[in-house]
């Protein structure tokens, strides 16, 4: 068993897995990564099982004192990692030793990164998850971002330290953050709520990412909306990237620890397969939209899992595990792997 200590917490450092689903109808929200590819590819590089919770780090990250031998991946935005001052590599698998601080400069690009640790961090599963829900007060360390002097065990797991150390994601495989974007939707539930003219300039108007922005919702900035029915509707569900438009016409992209109801009209929806690229913008940052068919939207999310099951199949072929087996179906080959319940 292995430990860190957190020395500085950085501004938002929560503990998350894949998410707690099954519990929207009881009002818990989902948690979870807000950038699933980059969680899911920084546990397969140390040869994690998916569901292993791995550390969500917003804008700046911690400061961390290893207490044990270890390996570790960084994914996501570039958060300026290093080890003992020195800069380290995103997208692969390093080697850290005892007594050794992994620190964060700052933000060059993207917003949100994931620091996964071979074997996984040991903290409970709650409601069949590990993910922190702050509003609840549950998941992750008692239920609340990291806090300074703050101790969590590691799952250390030797075996992988020598299978996977050096193990890289390709580099055609590296998302590239840009600081404006283009986002696929889906109109409505709500979208009767708003008049063509005003859908128009909701697709037509490019936004802004406002200061006002957390693991509950993205608020935008840019030309308000006018509803045509009011403000309010009877509430109803919401999801992970529906997009609300509350009175004052300023749209709010509704993220992943975001209420399961709500009484705003919804024009849109972003996508499955899109929603990692909106975790990584910052404020300031722009961001379009464009409206889709839904059969589309459903052949992109086809597209996102073979994707990434193209990539863990390359990861595998480099460090076999005994966790994980290709399976070729209809020409295409999936990962899967074998847990205990």
């Amino acid at each position: 068993m292995g430990k860190i200590k957190i020395l500085n917490p950085g501004f938002f450092t929560t503990i998350q897995d894949k998410g707690r689903f099954g519990y929207r109808s009881l009002g818990i929200a989902s948690s979870g990564a807000m950038d699933r590819f980059s969680y899911e590819i920084a546990n397969f590089l140390v040869g994690n099982k998916m569901l292993m919770p791995s550390l969500e780090m917003m804008i700046s990250g911690p400061e961390i004192q290893f207490y044990n031998k270890e390996l570790i991946s960084i994914c996501g935005g570039n958060l300026n990692p290093r080890i003992n001052n020195k800069e380290v590599p995103l997208w692969t698998a390093i080697k850290v030793n005892s007594g050794d601080v992994l620190s964060f400069k700052g933000d060059k690009n993207g917003m949100v990164a994931y620091l996964s640790f071979a074997g996984g961090l040991h903290v409970n599963k709650v409601l069949n998850s590990y993910s922190t829900n702050i509003k609840g007060h549950f998941g992750g360390v008692c239920g609340r971002n990291l806090k300074l002097n703050d101790d969590i065990e590691i799952l250390t797991n030797e075996t992988n330290i020598n299978q996977y150390i050096n193990n890289k994601l390709p580099n055609q495989y590296v998302p590239i953050y840009k600081n404006s974007i283009n986002v696929n939707v889906i109109l409505g539930p709500q979208d009767d709520y708003f008049s063509k003219e005003e859908i128009n300039k909701f697709l037509d108007e490019t936004y802004e990412i406002s200061p006002l922005i957390d693991r509950v919702g993205f608020r935008l900035s840019g030309e308000s909306l006018v509803h045509k029915k009011g403000s309010n509707i009877i509430s109803d569900a919401n999801n992970i990237g529906s997009i609300q438009v509350p009175g004052d016409g300023m749209p709010i992209i509704l993220m992943n620890d975001c209420g399961t109801t709500g009484g705003y009209p919804k024009i849109a929806s972003v996508i499955f397969s899109d929603l990692d690229k909106v975790a990584q913008l910052k404020p300031g940052d722009k961001i379009k939209f464009t409206n889709i068919s839904l059969e589309k939207s459903h052949n992109l999310y086809k597209k996102y899992y073979e994707k990434l099951n193209q990539i863990k199949g390359i990861l595998l072929d480099r460090n076999l595990s005994d966790n994980y087996y290709n399976v070729k179906v209809n020409g295409n080959t999936y990962v899967i792997s074998i847990e205990e319940q």
